[in-house]
């Protein structure tokens, strides 16, 4: 059951990313927007430190404004910048790739 809510999440996730993309006209922007919506969704990290279970950062984010005075972005900033450069570079290469007309 939990394969079955990440692989929706992570579905749901890639579906309100492209639909940000679309949003925009400018390559730069639709790279960007892209990645920062997906890396804001799909990153995951430890719901508190020391514990074995992962949650998105939305949620860790959202429950630490809410809960706790102190804010843990440093902590939830890390899997973030990872996966945000990660999606990005393979978006700007992909997106290279599709101007040049470059077929796998």
């Amino acid at each position: 059951m939990i394969i079955f809510f990440w692989a929706f999440y992570i579905f749901l996730s890639f579906i309100i990313s492209i639909a940000v993309r679309n949003l925009f006209k400018n390559t730069i922007f639709k790279s960007l927007f892209f990645s920062l919506t997906l890396s804001i969704l799909i990153s995951v990290w430890f719901s508190s430190p020391g514990s074995e279970n992962l949650s998105p950062i939305v949620s860790i984010s959202l429950l630490s404004l809410i809960f706790n005075e102190e804010l843990t972005t440093l902590r939830v900033l890390r899997p973030f910048s990872v996966v945000f450069i990660f999606v990005l570079l393979l978006d700007l290469i992909f997106t290279y790739l599709k101007s040049k007309n470059f077929h796998f």
